[in-house]
């Protein structure tokens, strides 16, 4: 229960931004905190969670919060109302979160604490000097068109290079708005200056740059183009077998006859070794050398393809 207290109360969470009736919302935030901080008085330990939580709403209207100086004074009182009620609960890791809020939340003006008796203006003093003594920073908002920002529900001044003041240790919320009724939406920011010295720079609007894939490299050019291959390697094969019938019939009758036993009705032998072995060597030719081109066209294209498919997949993953 204390661990979620804890974060709930570090941050006041930034939520969505209010919607149309954000001037209804925030008036109904307002009087739930001012109720809660009468109960807390009540019963301290049964309500203090409850006032955390209706702070934690309230941190949602900063540019109403910012133009309401009664409502940071009650959310100020409420502060110090639950650092107090965290403390008779024995919870005083909560309590120093609360009353850090609280300081800066003043930005080096006083705490209104006398009002809570002794024992919280005695742990504020503590909680002062334990704050100061581990330094400072500051935040810088490169504002790229003309916005309004927010610190922790009150209105910045950024000096002429876009820095605040010299800021607590500690955890900040940053709202920034555009100036235009145009511009861009709001931007919430949580901003943790937790160095002595450091400065934490936000931009408005946030642009993300885009994600540039490599392309893919070109597919070579063919030695030739695949169907002139193809074509090459069927008319090898076919002079190959053309070549291969003539020298069968190469010293043969007509009809099958045999030169010696059937020679009286053998007047003529074929004679087609030169055109055989012509068709053979011409074939062979083209066989080869269209078998190799595409064998070389396919494995050199094929394997840049395989690179590339394996390239597109390294890139989605």
């Amino acid at each position: 229960m204390h661990l979620a207290l804890i974060l709930v109360c570090r941050l006041f969470a930034i939520g969505a931004p209010p919607s149309g009736e954000a001037a209804t919302e925030y008036e109904a935030a307002i009087d739930e905190v001012e109720r809660l901080n009468t109960e807390v008085n009540r019963d301290p330990e049964a309500n203090f969670e409850a006032l955390a939580v209706a702070l934690d709403q309230l941190s949602r209207f900063a540019p109403q919060l910012a133009a309401d100086p009664h409502g940071r004074e009650v959310r100020l009182l409420a502060l110090l109302n639950l650092a107090r009620a965290m403390l008779l609960a024995d919870f005083e890791a909560g309590a120093g979160v609360m009353m850090d809020e609280a300081i800066r939340l003043v930005r080096g003006g006083e705490v209104p604490v006398a009002r809570f008796g002794p024992t919280l203006s005695s742990f504020h003093t503590d909680r002062r000097e334990a704050l100061a003594q581990r330094g400072s920073g500051r935040i810088r908002v490169d504002c790229r068109q003309p916005c309004r920002v927010y610190l922790d529900e009150a209105t910045l001044e950024l000096d002429a290079s876009g820095e605040t003041s010299p800021l607590l240790l500690g955890s900040y919320r940053v709202w920034i708005e555009g100036s235009e009724p145009e511009g861009p939406a709001p931007e919430r920011h949580l901003v943790d200056v937790d160095v002595d010295g450091e400065v934490e720079t936000l931009a408005f609007p946030l642009v993300l740059p885009p994600v540039e894939e490599p392309e893919p490299p070109s597919l070579p050019s063919r030695l030739l183009p695949r169907w002139a291959e193809i074509t090459g390697l069927a008319l090898g094969v076919g002079l190959i077998a053309t070549g291969g019938a003539l020298l069968s019939f190469d010293g043969h009758c007509p009809k099958g006859l045999d030169p010696i036993a059937d020679a009286a009705r053998c007047p003529k032998i074929y004679e087609s070794s030169a055109g055989g072995f012509t068709a053979l060597g011409l074939g062979a030719a083209l066989a080869v050398t269209g078998g190799v081109l595409l064998t070389f066209d396919e494995v050199r294209v094929g394997g840049l393809r395989g690179r590339q498919a394996m390239l597109g997949y390294a890139i989605r993953f």
